[in-house]
């Protein structure tokens, strides 16, 4: 089965540059796109005709790792347009949504659950690329160990 094709969305590009080398490490894809906002990965999954063509492989992305706390569209603003286009495209149905919050904020995590297609909150990066792995097998059981 191939690796899982990744979406990270976060506008610190250090959290970024991390996430890709875990996710790299832990051998758990071998594709990663990067939005540094909600806005941007909105536009990007829109696109989806395009990005089909240009990534038959790999598009859309399986697995989506989404930061809350962003600037111009945060985690929440496109857990919203994300649910109205999972409606509209049965293709993006399918994506596993992981989102990081350093926030204990009952109210932070209420408003997730609301979102029945977000498959999990971690309330901060994994320390290791096991640690992920873990996390993310959870999720694609045919991930090597």
């Amino acid at each position: 089965m191939p690796l899982p094709s990744v979406l990270i969305v976060d506008d610190s590009e250090t959290d970024r540059y991390i996430m890709k080398r875990l996710l790299t490490k832990a051998n758990i894809t071998d594709v990663i796109f990067e939005a540094e906002n909600g806005y941007k990965a909105i536009r990007f999954l829109e696109n989806f005709s395009e990005n089909a063509e240009q990534y038959p492989e790999c598009f859309p992305p399986q697995l989506v790792f989404l930061d809350i706390n962003m600037h111009l569209m945060n985690g929440f603003e496109f857990l919203a347009d994300f649910a109205n286009m999972r409606e509209e495209n049965p293709e993006l149905q399918s994506l596993v949504l992981m989102i990081f919050t350093s926030s204990n904020a009952e109210s932070e995590l209420s408003r997730i659950s609301q979102f029945p297609f977000v498959k999990c909150a971690i309330k901060k990066m994994p320390d290791s690329a096991n640690d992920l792995k873990k996390v993310v097998k959870k999720f694609f059981p045919a991930l090597d160990d």
